[in-house]
């Protein structure tokens, strides 16, 4: 199955309501889905909410609440890297760019 093939795929789950990995709401899956054009931010605003009220539900509020600012985080960093790799072509899909400073600071010791 091609690259092009899961991404449309999991456009199609989302726009019927079906479960997604969460990889696919934040990062970069989520800006190859967003770029591609395979979702609208109302889906995609929509899956995001329930991540954070599933998580609210099970772990607490504050939980929830760090675990967003990570996944935001996470998400801002992959569209840095997403726009530079469409406007550097001869950058590859998988090279190396700096995390943020707090990524770097909670696996300092990995």
């Amino acid at each position: 199955m091609t690259e092009e093939e899961t991404y449309t795929i999991v456009a199609k789950r989302m726009a019927v309501g079906e479960p997604v990995a969460e990889g696919y709401l934040y990062g970069r899956e989520a800006c190859e889905m967003i770029s591609r054009r395979l979702v609208t931010k109302d889906v995609m605003d929509a899956y995001r909410q329930s991540a954070f009220l599933t998580r609210r539900q099970v772990y607490g509020h504050e939980a929830a609440v760090e675990w967003e600012r990570r996944a935001k985080e996470t998400h801002d960093h992959a569209r840095l890297v997403h726009a530079e790799s469409k406007s550097n072509p001869e950058r590859t899909r998988n090279s190396y760019a700096p995390r943020p400073a707090s990524f770097r600071e909670q696996h300092a010791d990995a």
